[in-house]
């Protein structure tokens, strides 16, 4: 499993290798429902612990290229350091 290093929180964030319909099913959880319920889901397919879960998931951006944290456009890469606030940012959406 990929480890990132996020700038921002200053720890190592686990990056589950999700496959291409949970990928699809996390962020529409995460877009529609909210964290708490994209949060159970990582957990609930056994791809994280709960506080690996939430770490993880506080990290993808809804929309691709788009800061998860500051909004800052311009990320396209599957995971990149967002120039504005060092976030980890996450794109599930390639």
């Amino acid at each position: 499993m990929p480890n990132e290093f996020c700038e921002h929180c200053d720890k190592w964030i686990e990056i589950p290798v999700l496959n291409g319909n949970d990928k699809f099913t996390l962020l529409n959880i995460l877009r529609n429902e909210g964290i708490l319920y994209a949060i159970k889901f990582v957990k609930d397919q056994n791809y994280l612990e709960l506080k690996e879960s939430k770490e993880f998931v506080d990290h993808i951006c809804k929309e691709k290229g788009t800061c998860h944290k500051c909004g800052h456009i311009g990320l396209w890469k599957e995971y990149g350091i967002c120039t504005e606030c060092k976030s980890l940012c996450i794109n599930l959406n390639k």
